[in-house]
């Protein structure tokens, strides 16, 4: 006669309490999260000429160009520092300030489109920022595809893609006043 090998059933008597106590921690805690305001969705910040929004607990205000109206660097955010390079033969594809007055500083950026490669614009900022002092902490270079430099206490980022041929730039300058 073979032997005979003891059935392991599980007894789910012992788990259900287990798994109920679970359950209501995860509830107590998503409750707790949604009362403390973790769950509380952010008020999206709507851009707009002149608006100001309370996102959070701090006060913004976005001041955009109207690019129909602007040609050359009229079309550059009031307050753009004049010596950064700014390609403006064209239409910008985006130019505002983002301003945070709590913190005393403001976001200018600015954005263009090219036929120059991005290899070449590339080495453009790169030359305009180490001439004029920038200096890059380790991953503040990235090989044609962004540079990121601090000088006097202000920040300039340079974000570069390229789509069919195009080449778009990103600029943005953060001014600690």
């Amino acid at each position: 006669m073979p032997p005979t090998i003891p059935s392991k059933e599980k007894s789910y008597a012992t788990s259900v309490p287990a798994l109920v106590i679970i359950f209501l921690i995860l509830i107590g805690v998503s409750i707790w999260m949604y009362t403390s305001g973790i769950f509380v969705p952010k008020t999206p910040v709507a851009v707009q000429e002149g608006i100001t929004q309370t996102a959070s607990k701090e006060t913004t205000t976005v001041r955009n160009v109207d690019l129909t109206q602007k040609t050359n660097r009229d079309q550059l955010p009031l307050g753009f520092p004049k010596n950064i390079p700014v390609d403006t033969s064209s239409r910008l594809t985006q130019s505002y300030v983002l301003a945070f007055p709590e913190r005393n500083m403001s976001q200018y950026t600015a954005g263009f489109t090219t036929k120059e490669t991005v290899v070449s614009q590339y080495k453009l900022y790169l030359d305009f920022m180490t001439n004029s002092g920038y200096l890059f902490a380790a991953d503040g270079k990235n090989l044609n595809t962004s540079l990121y430099g601090t000088k006097d206490n202000d920040d300039l980022s340079v974000v570069f893609s390229n789509q069919n041929g195009i080449t778009n730039v990103s600029i943005s300058y953060l001014d600690r006043q």
